[in-house]
């Protein structure tokens, strides 16, 4: 056995201690950035003047939190990061109640704003702000109830006010017993009824501090506002309903119904069905409140953004596309961060990607102009544009790719200068890390694949065995382009490859879908076939393979070794549920009712539309099948199912004595605290060299592939 080499450790302490600039963000006149950094245990938000002598202000704004069983801090992050105006910042931590539920219990929800020289601090909002009010009908009073916020933004032409919503909610709640006088009988048992806390709107004077309700809505679900602040659509999430049904709120002659729409109207209502299916969501209002934006796949293969003009009831000729790219995420979020406004001309500028890879797909072409001539600035990486000056003068952009996380630039136009403002991680050295190539190819039988293939710089092996990594959540989501776990596994000397196979999101339907011609062993196929492109290009030792993944990519890393046990060798599998049909079932109803679960039902839906017996696809379905060393990780108390089946898959590997490993992580693991990374990743690498470097197992011949 050998010991995790000290280079390991020291690489994932620096790789998983928080970047800079986890939010950052330009002034309206161009002259200011502000972004936010980590010092020690304390996150800062920092002003930076963009004129010599390149003044800063640094403003404290919270601690780090301790994390239970661990001696790490977990890291702070905003929420908010926004100029008000040219000289007026507006930031906000993560909100947060601390303390057992009751009276006591404390609601921080602070938002803050300051000026550009750090002057004039103030505390606009805080939890106490955002308190509703229910009717409690086993006391008969009124009751106090904390409500969590969500920041809209700015109206339009307002930047001096700041909207806020403080989101209502469902609650079941019980009402006193009624007892039968009469009869001197027992008390009939009462039932739990739904009572409803309100959303209300308030707008918040970013130089007082003055709070103004702007009006309540009673709506389980989320409300869309339009530039003005007023309450426009309505994504209704009913308590025992499975239909979530959009809605223009307040015109009540405005309905997604068929004389309007026409055969796109049947599609403005979600359901288990046609989650991952065709569909068309809202997603937000123009600057002019009579053009609403509304994301659709019906009748065709990707999410595009289209218009549509609520006085003439038609759509517009706006019509954004890409072929192979969803431009939103399946859920819609108010406000849509996908689509990018140009706030000092009134207009949209267009719309950005959900992706790992940010992809926009600009309205505006003096945008579109400026975004190809920043690419010819950086060749071969990824040049995001992020935000511009009101006269356009000074471009905020961040560029990414190969061994860079991150580093942010302004671009001022009229000289044509580009400012390096800073690194997401400058205590990273380029030459120590690993190079990370993207990778795209069509199989033989027509599927297109992608990902990103890592390289080690040096390796213990010639050649280096492989770990291939299917891709995190169900449906997966992509791969991103950076990510500390592979430079990490690299630094073992592995070449890591991380596969967007198919049934992983945002690529369309058709990719989601074909996951459905077999739930294990297509992304399996995929990942062969992936081997075989990549060793086209990299030497790798083919006898000497691993397979990795996080949730349902655990499963599948796990699967892979039953379905081809002679392609692969061990496997690592992150809070996999390793029995997918245990994984998706109903819990049993409560004294209280049973509220629906609306992605499990999405989920089991979904999978339900192959035909397969779940209850086959479990990983211990045929034990004897499951035969190579695996190294599960658990996340204790998260989910009865998973942690079940993964204590059962571990019974079974103990009695046929593999070199097997299992640990139960805490939070600080999942927080992606350094510490606990590091004593994992020992661990796992104590793992890897029992099964992939053991020189005294033998795995047969080993051929060079070229």
């Amino acid at each position: 056995m050998t010991a995790a080499r000290a280079t390991t450790r020291e690489q994932v302490v620096m790789l998983f201690k928080p970047f800079l600039a986890e939010q950052v963000t330009l002034s309206p006149d161009g002259s200011h950035v502000a972004y936010t950094e980590h010092v020690k245990d304390e996150l800062d938000v920092v002003i930076l003047a963009l004129a010599e002598p390149y003044a800063k202000v640094r403003i404290a704004v919270e601690d780090d939190t301790d994390v239970r069983f661990s001696q790490e801090k977990r890291r702070s992050t905003l929420r908010f990061l926004r100029w008000a105006g040219p000289n007026r910042l507006v930031f906000a931590p993560r909100e947060e109640l601390v303390g057992p539920a009751g009276p006591r219990q404390k609601h921080f929800a602070p938002i803050f704003a300051i000026d550009a020289d750090g002057k004039n601090p103030r505390t606009l909002l805080n939890g106490p702000d955002l308190v509703g009010q229910i009717n409690n009908p086993a006391t008969f009073e009124t009751d106090d109830r904390p409500r969590f916020s969500r920041i809209v933004g700015f109206p339009a032409g307002a930047r001096d006010h700041l909207l806020v919503q403080a989101l209502g909610d469902t609650l079941m709640m019980q009402p006193p017993s009624l007892g039968v006088a009469e009869t001197g009988g027992p008390h009939a048992p009462s039932i739990a009824v739904p009572v409803m806390l309100p959303t209300t709107l308030f707008k918040v004077d970013v130089r007082t501090g003055k709070l103004d309700p702007l009006g309540d809505e009673f709506l389980n679900g989320e409300l869309g506002y339009d530039w003005q602040g007023r309450s426009r659509i309505s994504y209704a999430k009913p308590f025992f309903s499975l239909e979530r049904p959009f809605a223009i709120v307040g015109s009540p002659e405005l309905k997604f119904d068929e004389p309007w729409l026409g055969p796109l109207a049947g599609h403005f209502t979600t359901t288990p069905q046609n989650y991952f299916g065709e569909r068309a969501f809202p997603l937000g209002f123009d600057p002019d409140p009579n053009v609403l934006y509304f994301a659709s796949n019906v009748g065709r293969d990707t999410f595009g953004v289209y218009a549509l003009n609520l006085i003439t009831r038609q759509r517009t000729d706006l019509a954004l596309e890409l072929a192979h790219v969803d431009l939103t995420p399946l859920e819609p979020d108010y406000p849509s961060r996908q689509l990018v406004f140009d706030e000092a001309r009134g207009q949209l500028a267009g719309v950005r990607s959900p992706g790992p890879q940010p992809i926009a797909v600009w309205r505006d072409p003096e945008l579109a102009a400026a975004q190809r001539t920043l690419e010819k600035k950086f060749p071969q990486r990824t040049v995001e544009l992020l935000e511009w000056s009101d006269d356009r003068a000074a471009f905020l952009l961040r560029v990414t790719g190969g061994t860079e996380p991150g580093r942010y630039f302004v671009w001022q136009k009229p000289d044509n200068l580009v400012l390096e403002i800073l690194r997401s991680a400058p205590w990273l050295d380029a030459s120590n890390l690993h190079m990370t190539e993207s990778f795209a190819f069509d199989t033989a039988d027509g599927i297109h694949l992608t990902g990103y293939v890592t390289l080690p710089r040096t390796t213990r092996l010639n050649p280096p065995p492989a770990v291939i990594c299917f891709a995190d959540g169900f449906p997966a989501r992509p791969h991103a382009e950076f990510d500390r776990e592979a430079q990490v596994l690299a630094e073992m000397g592995l070449i890591v490859i991380r596969l967007n196979h198919r049934g992983v999101g945002g690529f369309g339907r058709a990719h989601r879908d074909a996951i459905l011609a077999g739930l294990d062993r297509a992304p399996i196929d995929d990942a062969l076939a992936t081997l075989d492109w990549i060793a086209a290009r990299h030497s790798i030792d083919r006898k000497r393979v691993a397979t990795l993944g996080h949730g349902f990519g655990g499963y599948l890393a796990v699967r892979a070794l039953e379905l081809r046990p002679d392609a692969f060798r061990c496997a690592v599998a992150d809070n996999a549920p390793l029995a997918p049909g245990r994984w998706l079932q109903v819990p049993p109803t409560t004294d209280m009712g049973q509220q629906v679960d609306f992605t499990l039902e999405a989920n089991r839906a979904f999978l339900q539309r192959s035909g397969a017996d779940l209850a086959a696809l479990a990983v211990l379905a045929q034990p004897d099948t499951l035969t190579h060393a695996v190294f599960q990780i658990v996340n204790a108390g998260r989910s009865d199912a998973i942690e079940t089946t993964n204590r059962e898959v571990r019974s079974h590997l103990k009695k046929i004595a593999t070199d097997s490993d299992y640990v139960e992580v805490n939070a600080a693991y999942t927080a992606g605290l350094p510490e606990a990374r590091m004593q994992l990743y020992a661990r796992l690498e104590v793992f890897f060299n029992l099964n992939l470097y053991d020189y005294q197992v033998k795995v047969g011949e080993t051929k060079e592939i070229k």
